[in-house]
């Protein structure tokens, strides 16, 4: 959620060793306003937790666990490393399992400009650590609609699954920046506005991203006196 800047590990649902597929709940993340499920967006190998179930206060971005593509990878030396990178750097093929910004893609706050009330941007989240594009596959709410945490509001494509795009806090759709069907949308694209009142919709009916913040446009140059035209003698 916008205002989350840590949270907790309510629940480890997969154990070191374990195979992990797409999809697949690897933990339960406690943010400010729910417990959601962090899902897996890839194939791979739970090799070591690095937080342990019932942490509390955890910054987000922190690494919570590392996961490998290679079965084989597991016989590696985890143990030397810990949350905080430890005494010994990842093994090369290791990826970290970050607490994600939000388990469920968050909303990032928008600066309000005069002429629009206070709206927030749903943004493409980074689902993998591979993804630095995605898509939006479909829209599960339309604009007016008011939401709710764990709503699903939209489907995103990444490079490996679909996967929804749950609300974390309550509001209103007011505007669809990027319409379903859209590909190759770069990570952290806004694709929607979101607003705490319903009566701020209707000022976004024209809104388009950016704008707000655009320097107006400069005067046209004044017209030039032309001379009087002299006539033929």
């Amino acid at each position: 959620s916008p205002t989350m800047n840590a949270g907790g590990i309510a629940a480890w649902k997969k154990a070191p060793g374990d195979a992990i597929a797409a999809g697949d709940v690897v933990a339960e993340i406690e943010t400010d306003k729910a417990t959601v499920d962090l899902e897996a967006q890839d194939d791979g190998f739970l090799a070591k937790i690095l937080v342990p179930e019932g942490a509390q206060d955890i910054p987000c971005g922190t690494p919570i666990a590392y996961i490998v593509e290679d079965e084989e990878a597991l016989k590696q030396d985890f143990d030397a490393i810990s949350a905080d990178g430890g005494a010994a750097p990842p093994p090369p093929d290791a990826s970290p399992a970050p607490v994600a910004s939000d388990p469920a893609p968050a909303a990032s706050a928008a600066a309000p400009a005069a002429s629009y009330p206070p709206h927030s941007t749903l943004d493409l989240p980074k689902l993998s650590p591979t993804m630095s594009v995605g898509a939006v596959a479909a829209w599960k709410m339309a604009e007016g609609d008011a939401i709710a945490p764990g709503d699903v509001v939209a489907e995103i494509e990444t490079d490996k699954a679909t996967v929804d795009y749950e609300a974390q806090d309550d509001a209103f759709l007011a505007k669809i920046l990027v319409p379903a069907g859209t590909a190759d949308v770069p990570v952290g694209t806004p694709i929607a506005i979101v607003v705490e009142d319903a009566d701020s919709i209707a000022a976004f009916k024209d809104y388009v991203h950016g704008a707000e913040h655009a320097a107006p446009a400069p005067a046209p140059a004044p017209a030039s006196e032309s001379a009087p035209a002299t006539p033929p003698p």
